[in-house]
């Protein structure tokens, strides 16, 4: 490909990035981040209960052993807390995802304010799981100093 056909190539592509989405292309995309974020979201929560079983396990053993839960109990807050968060965050991805998705359909401006909207909503939804789990983990190392 010559230079000339590359410059006009990437002409074409920087203009079309600013074309509006059919509503039913619009309809598609988001259907399909729609479907993406509940599988993913599906497979988070998953792994979540998974881990959080485990170290409800770990303190169900230290108390069949006569002994002290308090560091299992800990360890399982902990483990609680980054589940959540990782859930919360993989939720929040999903959610940002389907408004991108959703903005495709608008024009310049609007666009521009749909994404921008998306990304405050999902910095936002970061911002808020992060405090939570600071929380959370806060209440771990309090059980764990109880020990």
């Amino acid at each position: 490909m010559s230079f000339k056909h590359a410059l006009l190539a990437g002409a074409i592509a920087f203009a079309c990035g600013a074309c509006t989405e059919s509503p039913k292309e619009t309809a598609e995309d988001v259907a399909e981040a729609k479907a993406e974020a509940t599988e993913e979201n599906a497979e988070a929560r998953a792994d979540a209960a998974e881990d959080v079983a485990e170290q409800a396990d770990d303190v169900a053993d230290a108390r069949a052993d006569g002994e002290n839960p308090l560091n299992e109990q800990s360890d399982t807050l902990e483990a609680a807390a980054k589940s959540n968060y990782d859930v919360a965050i993989t939720e929040a991805e999903g959610r940002y995802n389907i408004a991108m998705e959703r903005c495709d359909g608008f024009d310049g401006g609007e666009r521009d304010s749909c994404q921008a909207s998306a990304k405050a909503d999902y910095e936002s939804a970061k911002s808020t799981a992060e405090a939570e789990r600071d929380r959370q983990l806060a209440e771990a190392d309090r059980v764990d100093e109880m020990e």
